[in-house]
């Protein structure tokens, strides 16, 4: 059996694992989000048995952004402390760029204007030959799944049965869902006091006409209709992208450890028991 495909949202990976770091090693850690990055390979390695890995990142350039200059406007109003994360984590995410393309990996991914979420829905919409395990934790992507797709948090598997079994709706409309619901984190404005799990309701025609929130919703049809542009992925016009065999080798692994001092990755490797591939 064919081993999955495995598509990473690096931002998302690279910010989760500064997070996870002590307070303390915060300022002083230059290199710990990719010493964090590449333990995550391993064990997504061992996890799901695939060496086959997918990279896609955001693009400076947002086409969101310009369509709603409102969009993700938080990430621009940040405290000097954010921002001088954001800076930090920033610098290391460019650099990974060449470590990937240094550890021999063919399929690094962006497009200007795009975001790592565009680069995977376009990906994951049009490959219909494997299995497709998504990497992130950004519910945006439930939308993509579906019975090859599944969506793997860092803590538990999403797929196709769990998420219909908790919304009650097929996966396409979770673009609905957040363009009625809005999101905080992109600043994507939603109906003033409608969350996700009612405009899950107000999609399978269980919320009661009566109430204030389907008024609300109904009312504000015009604005989640201009929403759906901003919450649907692949956004318009999203190229796609061809899937090439990777030339990464134990050598070339042992070759980024010992660069930037990774000493207790060095023997750990993706791939290192690859008989357990085949």
């Amino acid at each position: 059996m064919k081993p999955p495909l495995l598509l990473l949202d690096v931002s998302n990976l690279c910010f989760r694992h500064y997070f996870a770091l002590p307070k303390l090693m915060h300022d002083d850690a230059p290199t710990a989000v990719l010493f964090g990055f590449l333990r995550e390979l391993v064990s997504l390695s061992e996890r799901f048995r695939s060496v086959r890995f997918v990279f896609a990142f955001d693009s400076g350039v947002s086409l969101r952004k310009k369509a709603c200059p409102t969009y993700k406007s938080n990430r621009h109003s940040a405290e000097r402390e954010e921002v001088k994360r954001r800076e930090l984590i920033g610098e290391q995410i460019n650099n990974l760029r060449d470590i990937l393309s240094d550890l021999g990996y063919a399929n690094v991914f962006g497009a200007k204007g795009y975001e790592a979420d565009d680069v995977i829905a376009s990906i994951s919409l049009d490959n219909v030959e494997d299995d497709v395990v998504i990497v992130s934790n950004d519910r945006d992507l439930y939308q993509l799944l579906d019975r090859g797709t599944s969506i793997w948090n860092g803590k538990y598997t999403v797929d196709l049965e769990t998420f219909e079994r908790e919304w009650k709706i097929p996966p396409h409309l979770w673009a609905t869902v957040k363009a009625i619901a809005g999101c905080l984190t992109d600043c994507v404005e939603g109906i003033r006091g409608v969350g996700e799990k009612t405009a899950a309701k107000y999609i399978r025609d269980e919320l009661k006409s009566s109430l204030k929130t389907h008024k609300a919703i109904v009312e504000g049809a015009k604005m989640w209709g201009e929403n759906i542009l901003l919450t649907r992925l692949p956004y318009e016009g999203c190229p796609k992208f061809t899937i090439r065999e990777d030339d990464f080798s134990a050598d070339a692994w042992k070759g980024v450890c010992d660069k930037y001092g990774f000493d207790t990755l060095r023997r750990t490797w993706p791939g290192r028991k690859r008989f357990l591939f085949a």
